[in-house]
């Protein structure tokens, strides 16, 4: 069974129609509602993914095995924020919410993730964006050797229409992961 979540199916009938203008617009709007404080790329490097972890992609095929690597980099940063029993506790509202943008998957397979840091005490929220400034590159070249990041804060709409310009592909969209979707209390 595939964990990746098919948005497309639900709202636009499948990956075959092409996203209209006016859907793209909307899920710009609707992005940017969620108030995303940082715009993060996961980059492989590595067309093949051979120098990532075995233990976490073995089993999965294809675009799924990005999946994982994307899961494993979320589960591994809530840690780093939260503790070592950041799943067990609920803590879901301080948990990293993220959505994930799969870019190039065919020649340089990339995540382009829309992140918002949760926290409504002001000097943990400033001690959290520093661990996710401070170890974002760190958790992901653990994951995958090769790979590379980028992280900036979000100052204006520019990330979700960053992200909006792939949508109309059908692996973007077919590969699309929204926030909480790697949430392990469901």
């Amino acid at each position: 069974m595939s964990n990746h979540v098919n948005i497309r199916q639900g709202i636009a009938g499948g990956s075959a129609r092409r996203f209209t203008s006016d859907e793209q617009r909307q899920t710009i709007e609707w992005l940017a509602s969620f108030s995303c404080t940082h715009f993060i790329t996961l980059a492989t490097n590595d067309l093949d993914l051979r120098s990532a972890q075995r233990h976490l992609i073995r089993g999965f095929r294809g675009h799924d095995r990005m999946v994982e690597l994307a899961r494993a980099w979320e589960g591994r940063m809530n840690r780093r924020l939260l503790g070592p029993r950041w799943a067990r506790t609920n803590k879901s509202g301080e948990r990293l919410q993220a959505f994930y943008f799969l870019e190039r998957a065919y020649s340089n397979p990339h995540w382009h993730v829309l992140a918002r840091i949760q926290e409504p005490d002001p000097a943990r929220y400033m001690q959290k964006i520093a661990k996710l400034q401070d170890h974002t590159d760190e958790i992901w070249t653990t994951i995958i050797r090769s790979g590379s990041t980028d992280i900036k804060q979000i100052l204006d709409e520019g990330a979700a229409n960053y992200v909006a310009k792939e949508l109309p592909r059908p692996v973007s969209w077919d590969y699309f992961i929204p926030a909480g979707h790697f949430d392990p209390t469901g």
